[in-house]
Formats: C-alpha cells, sequence, structure tokens
C-alpha cells in the first residue's frame, strides 16, 4: 500500500482569495508556524538564541544576547 504524506502550506503560497483568512484561521495557533524540533516534528521552537556578545575585562563583564524569534511568546 502506498503512503501519502503532506506538508504544511506556507501562508504565502495559499490561494489568494484565502490569503485575507490566514491570521483568522491561525489566530491561537501561532505557534506552529515555528520551526519544528528535530525528531519530533510535533514540538515548535518559537524563539532560539542566536549571536551571543561578550565582553570582559579586569574590571569585570557584560554580555548580549540576540535572539531570533518566530511568534510572539
Amino acid at each position: 500500500m502506498a503512503q501519502a504524506r503532506a506538508e504544511p502550506l506556507a501562508a504565502r503560497d495559499a490561494p489568494e482569495p484565502l490569503r485575507p483568512w490566514v491570521g483568522w484561521v491561525m489566530r491561537g495557533h501561532e505557534s506552529e508556524l515555528c520551526p519544528a524540533m528535530v525528531g519530533d516534528a510535533g514540538r515548535h521552537a518559537c524563539a532560539w538564541p542566536a549571536r551571543l556578545l561578550l565582553e570582559a575585562d579586569a574590571s569585570g563583564a557584560h554580555f548580549t544576547q540576540e535572539w531570533q524569534v518566530y511568534a510572539e511568546g
């Protein structure tokens, strides 16, 4: 028996007449548009740590952390 597999449709690929409805349909499910975790497609990460800048000298240290954010949270 052959198996069929469906992939999520990106909002930009929705047919033009349906695009105005994408936000309404996804309300409350925004995290599902975030990248899936490797090995667990049902778990999504909407914020990933990115560049870390650490500055230290004899008087102390401080850091700056940038994040890639895919959805409000």
